[in-house]
């Protein structure tokens, strides 16, 4: 018969089995849920990644309605401009002439949201340049102060200002003037009574840009919202003076695009407060000034290439550059283009970006260019599509966006004139 010992063996292995086969169903219930959660994951991976396709899908689709609808609205508006600005050219008095101011007034007030619709669509592009150099902020932003002060009080409201000096920074000032004057116009249109506050601080090692309200304040639930594109707090009924709710969307992508920190405090009843934050740096030793643009009030005086496959749109531009004793040549495709060039070399083609079916005024240029060599040209086009504005990037050839008014065009042209002389006539193909 099996000895005490042997029997305490066998107990003492019968243990240590059942141990282990406990010790093993732990660990394939543990393998288990560890392969289902993996496939749980995946799915949700899946299922997140579809959604953010979707997304992405939707967003494009967005943007893909904005340029053609942009584009669209842009055609008659810049027609529109082109008439009334060579309406105001001519001599007129008493009715007419306000007729003509009121006209002038709706048309850049279409023109402004129009802009807005632009700017998304150059910033999803990605083709919007920074140029960052060293400037004064204290000069930039107490000129603006000053520049909006009769603004503010024209609308009842108490303007307050306070710049610290000697603050300097690397930036955009251009970017950096659209951010300020966005959430300024914000102030004054949703304040109704009380104060607009521009502020200038030195915080520690940034310069603090500060705009401040005492009007209706946003509530919390809405403070990432009012970032949102065509978000907007309280206006159902879409009053178009309020604008189209792009406004802080441009901002929160311009302050990302300049490297700013944004942030944005408000109280429903008590106004609302944002910051901007940008690096200090060292003063310049000999701080250099912006260039200013070239402006002139006389005649033109210039042989003009203008294509356009639009009638109305040419002859609206040609009209207002015949009131500038400009001397014009129509074309409304790039083969037409070449052969009026060719008869009479033009001082300066002014074409729409897009023509018909794959003709665009990019290769217009190029077949004028590689035929008579360097041409000065620009681009004008209603067309907001981030893969065209991307195209014309890429061409090195300056895009103005209809509706383009006589001061911008006479300047951009005088631009382009200037490049001629720089170039000092040396033949280009582009």
């Amino acid at each position: 018969s099996p000895s005490i010992v042997e029997r305490s063996l066998s107990l003492l292995f019968a243990m240590y089995f059942m141990v282990m086969l406990g010790l093993a169903k732990d660990a394939w219930r543990t393998f288990c849920e560890s392969v289902q959660i993996r496939f749980q994951e995946a799915e949700l991976n899946e299922q997140l990644q579809a959604a953010l396709d979707r997304a992405n899908q939707a967003n494009q689709a967005k943007t893909r309605f904005l340029a053609a609808a942009s584009h669209d609205l842009r055609q008659p508006l810049h027609t529109v401009g082109l008439l009334v600005a060579a309406l105001s050219l001519r001599r007129m008095d008493g009715r007419d002439r306000e007729i003509v101011d009121l006209l002038n007034q709706v048309t850049v007030a279409l023109s402004e949201q129009l802009d807005a619709l632009l700017d998304i669509s150059k910033l999803d592009a990605g083709v919007v340049q920074v140029d960052a150099r060293v400037v004064d902020l204290h000069e930039i932003v107490s000129l603006y102060s000053m520049e909006m002060r009769a603004v503010i009080e024209g609308r009842g409201l108490q303007a307050l200002s306070h710049c610290d000096t000697g603050i300097y920074v690397r930036t955009d000032p251009a970017l950096l003037m659209r951010i300020l004057r966005n959430l300024t116009e914000n102030a004054v249109k949703f304040t109704a009574t009380g104060h607009v506050s521009i502020k200038l601080l030195r915080q520690g090692e940034d310069a603090a840009i500060v705009v401040t309200d005492s009007g209706q304040g946003i509530a919390p639930e809405h403070h990432e919202k009012v970032f949102e594109e065509f978000y907007q707090v309280g206006n159902p009924e879409r009053d178009r003076t309020r604008g189209l709710g792009l406004g802080l969307s441009i901002v929160r992508r311009l302050a990302e695009l300049l490297g700013a920190r944004l942030s944005m405090t408000s109280t429903p009843g008590s106004g609302t407060r944002f910051e901007l934050l940008l690096p200090l740096v060292e003063a310049p030793v000999a701080p250099t000034p912006a260039p200013q643009d070239a402006r002139d009030s006389g005649p033109l005086r210039l042989r003009v290439l203008v294509l356009d496959d639009e009638g109305s749109v040419r002859k609206g531009l040609i009209l207002l550059l015949q009131e500038l004793d400009c001397d014009c040549v129509e074309a409304s495709s790039s083969t037409e283009a070449l052969a009026a060039a060719q008869a009479a070399r033009p001082d300066i083609v002014l074409a729409d970006l897009r023509l018909r079916g794959e003709d665009t005024g990019i290769a217009a240029i190029r077949d004028i260019r590689a035929q008579l060599g360097w041409v000065p040209a620009l681009l004008i086009s209603g067309d907001t599509a981030p893969d065209r504005l991307q195209e014309a990037d890429r061409a090195g050839i300056r895009l103005l966006h209809k509706p383009v008014s006589m001061p911008v065009l006479r300047n951009e042209i005088t631009r382009a004139l200037d490049a001629r002389a720089k170039r000092g006539g040396q033949p280009d193909g582009q």
